[in-house]
């Protein structure tokens, strides 16, 4: 092991930096070098069900689910042996304003992770098969959500409290006319719920979206304004090279028009509403409640 560079102090090394760039369509690309053995690539889209409609409400929910599944160039399962193959660590995480890919990965396949997730980010396939598996994973999620002790029911709480927080309405059983009637309004971008129900979608006024809408809203809101790519243990220009090759051929806009009225309007301030939401879940042994209060911004 004669080969072994000669230690040194943490205070003679050079702080890694944050570097920025910005593709020729829009697709911004950021990395640090953090001199380690292990690399993460992620993609940030900047879509969530505050870009969504009434049709399209619960598509971030059900993509979040299908990631990582076919795409145009890979079956699902050569997806899923493309990751083994190097070890990766996938991970797909969504939110009201964003949906983050990732891949876990040594360093020296943090190519081909780039090039896994940059097909699983731009060219999924959508296919009916996958969207309704994922509509029965999430069903099977939200109905053991309610468990005590392995369920998600803090995620719930989360969920309505920042739903009724920003104007998502009322859910008590007792809800006056004028509340039934706010249900099937359109609530503000941050009061739309970000869960996917199967069972309250159609019933709400809010119809569940089939394949077409899905792949709609797909292609809609991935383009390459609306996506930053990140490197994590990654010279930048490597990381820019990477992006370039497997995400420079995204549109750097949405090719309908009334798609960009859409995200503007979404964009705009939502009011801190407030208001109060009983859910009651049978046989729970626990009360679980969750305050909201207005504070400044992020």
């Amino acid at each position: 092991m004669n080969d072994l560079p000669d230690l040194q102090p943490a205070s003679s090394l050079t702080p890694p930096d944050t570097e920025i760039s910005t593709l020729p369509n829009g697709v911004r690309v950021v990395s640090q070098e953090t001199f380690r053995q292990c690399t993460t690539v992620s993609a940030l889209v900047q879509v969530g069900s505050r870009y969504e409609t009434n049709d399209t409400t619960g598509c971030t929910h059900l993509i979040e689910q299908m990631a990582f599944k076919s795409t145009t160039k890979r079956s699902h399962s050569e997806v899923i042996g493309a990751l083994e193959s190097i070890g990766g660590v996938p991970q797909a995480v969504a939110s009201r304003e964003e949906i983050v890919y990732s891949v876990d990965v040594l360093r020296e396949h943090s190519h081909k992770a780039m090039e896994i997730l940059g097909e699983v980010v731009c060219s999924p396939q959508i296919l009916p098969e996958e969207l309704e598996e994922s509509r029965q994973v999430i069903g099977f999620l939200l109905e053991n959500s309610v468990d005590q002790f392995s369920g998600n029911i803090q995620g719930n709480v989360m969920e309505e409290l920042t739903s009724v927080a920003f104007g998502g309405g009322s859910r008590d059983e007792e809800a006056s006319d004028s509340e039934e009637a706010a249900k099937t309004a359109s609530p503000p971008p941050l009061g739309r719920p970000l869960f996917h129900d199967p069972l309250r979608t159609g019933s709400d006024g809010m119809p569940a979206p089939n394949i077409d809408v899905v792949r709609q809203f797909h292609g809609d809101h991935f383009c390459g304004e609306n996506v930053i790519v990140s490197a994590a243990g990654l010279d930048h220009q490597e990381a820019v090279q990477l992006a370039k090759q497997h995400f420079g051929h995204l549109p750097q806009a949405p090719k309908d028009p009334n798609v960009t009225v859409l995200r503007e309007q979404a964009l705009v301030p939502n009011d801190y509403v407030g208001g109060c939401r009983l859910v009651d879940i049978p046989n729970l042994d626990y009360v679980h409640v969750g305050l909201g209060f207005e504070t400044g911004g992020w």
